[in-house]
Order: C-alpha cells, then structure tokens, then sequence
C-alpha cells in the first residue's frame, strides 16, 4: 500500500448520530459502527462534513488553477486552499 493509499479517508457520505452513551459519533457509509467519536454535536457535524468540504474544495481549487492559467490572476486564499488539501491527504504533517 502506497502512503498515499494509507492516508486516503473513507468516501463520503458520512453521518454524525448520537450513540446511547449521549456522545455523537461518524458512521461512514452507513456502516453502524462510528470511525470516531466526540461528546459535542457540532463537532461531530463538522467531521460527517468533512468528506463533501473536501470534495467542494478539490472542484474549487481546479478551477481557481484553470482561471489563474488563463487570466494570470492570483486569488486569496489559493495557497491556504491547496495546503489544506496536502493536509487532509496527509502530506501537510
């Protein structure tokens, strides 16, 4: 297994649900078994999200790079958008 591979997340779509210790947990695709869990809610919103952010930001970053490959101009937030790629793909460690 390349790194790459071994850093790759679960495919979406993910789920926060209460668990009946009162604590929330992410069941990835419907597995009924949480990867993780969290006692507050809107944490565990945000991490279900992560999935689909992620996808979002790949379709905005490609398109940012097209545009600036086009047009020349820099967009704010670009490098921030690629590093947080690197680091959910496990190559901003």
């Amino acid at each position: 297994m390349t790194d790459k591979a071994k850093h790759r997340p679960r495919p979406g779509p993910w789920a926060a649900v209460k668990l009946t210790s009162g604590w929330y947990g992410i069941d990835a695709n419907e597995t009924g078994s949480p990867i993780c869990t969290t006692p507050r809610q809107s944490d565990a919103r945000l991490i279900a999200a992560a999935p689909d952010m992620l996808e979002a930001l790949r379709a905005l970053v490609a398109s940012l790079e097209w545009e600036t490959k086009r047009s020349g101009t820099t967009y704010a937030g670009f490098e921030d958008a690629q590093a947080a790629i690197r680091k959910a793909e496990g190559g901003g460690e």
